[in-house]
């Protein structure tokens, strides 16, 4: 995706403006498809999860980096500019929860637990590796999710599953596993 020096700008500033970050800046991951990405040094401790989700709300799919990494500094050269280079091979080594990397659903079971993860959490977009807890589910939204994707899937999701889980992908797994289909059920009539 070609970016505009514009939608750079607006990148940089919305990123920039959340309350938690105090400097960003842009790369790609060299990936297959030179993920873009966004490098964050936090206030205080942030989530990564929360910071990609705030920019997916705020810039849409389109400008929305799809890694955020989070670093105690921006690495910098000699004369004070940030090294672009270093970025994405100090991205890689990041601990686990300090980088979040956007990524869809595969299966239909999949999009119907992110659908079931945004609605309950309020998040607008959840992607398959995001751990409940990370984009706002607590124990109370736990027993609210068990119990919406036992009525969708008409298989018991245990509470217990929900925290040890924890992410739209591991829980389509295990309906998966209970339905030995990757395709949700037709919707049940309400019965009224």
């Amino acid at each position: 995706m070609t970016v505009t020096a514009d939608e750079l700008a607006l990148i940089r500033a919305t990123a920039i403006s959340h309350s938690d970050v105090t400097d960003i800046e842009l790369f790609t991951m060299p990936d297959v498809e030179r993920t873009s990405a966004i490098a964050v040094v936090p206030e205080s401790f942030a989530s990564a999860v929360e910071i990609r989700n705030y920019l997916w709300e705020e810039l849409g799919e389109r400008l929305a980096p799809r890694v955020v990494a989070l670093f105690d500094e921006l690495p910098r050269d000699a004369a004070g500019a940030v090294s672009v280079v270093d970025l994405a091979a100090r991205a890689d080594s990041l601990p686990e929860g300090y980088v979040s990397v956007y990524q869809a659903p595969s299966t239909p079971v999949e999009a119907a637990v992110c659908e079931q993860f945004c609605l309950i959490t309020g998040t607008t977009q959840v992607g398959v590796d995001d751990d409940f807890l990370d984009i706002g589910g607590d124990s109370s939204a736990a027993v609210l999710l068990s119990s919406r994707l036992h009525k969708q899937f008409g298989v018991p999701i245990p509470l217990e599953a929900v925290f040890q889980a924890a992410t739209p992908r591991t829980i389509a797994l295990l309906v998966e596993l209970q339905t030995g289909s990757d395709a949700p059920p037709s919707p049940e009539p309400d019965g009224r």
